[in-house]
């Protein structure tokens, strides 16, 4: 009796196992012609970063990707990012970022920066020149600014789970998401960065 009962066990879980790879086959075929009909469609949708070396690497952003941009701490990589989405709003796409560590203003001051060309250093730190102060009223008048701010929605919340980037997103009509930075997404039961950044990489498709 107990062998029978292994045994039916064992039947179960091998049934059980089959099942989990019984709608895994795919038709070559099917994707091949879906890539043909949707081939043109897709390619106006790739997103360039403004980086032209990237791009080719790449292939620029196409939706349903998730790219990682990393480095050591003071590399630069939020000053790269931030170039990427403006480049990216002048080309009249919609930006979503989550800034979960930088303030607001200072948020504000680097994408000043990099659009005038003024330190911003001394933009942070209110130490302008006559000129450069001008230069940034000028700016703040602009029709570039008013494209930038129609263009980029900045969620600042210090602390979010995925489950929070994913309704935000689901709920806006961005053409691309940018977090800044991973590591801080809240956990939902994960218990090391790994596994937050795994979970982010399997749900990637809603963005």
């Amino acid at each position: 009796k107990e062998r029978a009962t292994y045994e039916e066990i064992k039947r179960v879980e091998k049934e059980l196992e089959s099942l989990k790879f019984s709608n895994t086959e795919i038709d070559l075929m099917e994707i091949g012609l879906k890539y043909s009909d949707t081939y043109e469609d897709k390619q106006k949708n790739i997103i360039k970063t403004g980086y032209p070396s990237v791009d080719n690497l790449i292939g620029g952003l196409q939706g349903g990707n998730l790219f990682i941009l990393a480095g050591a701490t003071g590399m630069g990589k939020t000053s790269a990012a931030l170039n990427i989405i403006i480049n990216i709003a002048k080309r009249g796409k919609k930006v979503l970022m989550f800034s979960l560590e930088m303030k607001p203003e200072e948020l504000f001051t680097r994408i000043a920066a990099t659009e005038t060309g003024i330190n911003s250093e001394r933009l942070r730190n209110r130490t302008l020149t006559e000129e450069e102060l001008n230069k940034f009223y000028r700016y703040i008048g602009s029709k570039a600014f008013e494209t930038l701010k129609s263009q980029i929605s900045v969620h600042n919340k210090s602390s979010v789970t995925v489950s929070n980037v994913e309704s935000i997103v689901r709920q806006s009509n961005a053409d691309i998401v940018c977090i800044d930075y991973l590591g801080l997404i809240g956990g939902e039961r994960k218990t090391n960065t790994y596994e937050e950044i795994s979970d982010i990489s399997d749900r990637k498709s809603v963005v």
